[in-house]
Formats: structure tokens, sequence, C-alpha cells
């Protein structure tokens, strides 16, 4: 399983490095620096992908909101990355941070993720809800059809 995830996460990785600057003009500005600044909306895209591919279900999906490096040094106020329930994470912009040169993090016990504490754990659904509130999902819509060459569709969600 973990060999299908980070193959696909690799992949994804590509796309989105790809069509980092029409991402941005799509809505989703940090894409500018990505993978700077991008892993809440990496990671967001990610889910549906991997949804999408049928390689884990919306309930397998948890992630962090609002956590922080707790060394202070990366200065990161916050980072993003899938955690499934059987406990393997998936981080496609830890690579951010210095010290990090792997392109997709697909393990169950990765240094990164241990120096992000606090905040909560929220759902994908949750997170979906979240990361979409402030425009009705319009800007996720937009990229979404972009990346799957897909018509816009504000409401597209893969557990829709």
């Amino acid at each position: 399983m973990k060999d299908h995830l980070h193959a696909a996460s690799l992949e994804f990785r590509t796309l989105l490095e790809e069509n980092a600057s029409v991402i941005a003009d799509a809505g989703y500005m940090p894409f500018r620096d990505f993978p700077t600044g991008c892993c809440e909306a990496s990671t967001h895209l990610l889910a549906h992908h991997l949804i999408a591919r049928g390689l884990c279900e919306a309930g397998e999906i948890r992630m962090p909101w609002n956590n922080f490096d707790d060394t202070g040094e990366w200065g990161s106020s916050s980072h993003g990355w899938i955690s499934l329930r059987c406990g393997i994470n998936i981080d496609i912009t830890a690579d951010q941070f210095q010290g990090i040169d792997e392109p997709a993090i697909v393990s169950t016990n990765h240094p990164v993720h241990q120096r992000f504490v606090g905040g909560e754990w929220v759902s994908f659904e949750e997170h979906h809800r979240r990361a979409t509130c402030h425009d009705g999902g319009e800007s996720f819509g937009r990229v979404w059809a972009l990346l799957t060459n897909d018509k816009p569709n504000k409401s597209q969600h893969p557990t829709a």
C-alpha cells in the first residue's frame, strides 16, 4: 500500500509543480512559491486525488490544523499533511523546510512530522469545509478542474 501511495503522491506533486503558476492564477496564490507555503492547499488537493484514485477513503483521512514547530527552528507557524487511520503519513511539501529533500514522504514515523505539535486534527470532510468556506469552493473547483482536466464545478468533491 505504501508503494502505491508514494507513487500516486509523487505523481501528484509533479502535477502541482508543473501547474503551479496556473494554480496560483486560479485562486491559490501561495503556489507561486511551491512548495513553500503550499502545504494546506496541496494536502487538501492530494487528499481528493488519493480518494479519486481509490487509494483511500475520506473516512480514513485526518489532517492537522494550526499545529506548529515546537523547536522554532523552521519558524513555521503551521504545516499540513495527510495522516491515514492506519498510521501512514503522506506529505508532498515537507521539502520546504531546511534539511528535508524528499518531494514525497510516505511514512509512519518521519522526523518532520514529529516536529509539529499542538493545534487539532480534523477529518477530511471538516478540512474540506474549512478550506472552501471562504468562497463556497469556487477556487477549489477551478483548481480541481484544471488538475483533472474536467469542467469547473464549485461543488466538485469526490465524496459528494
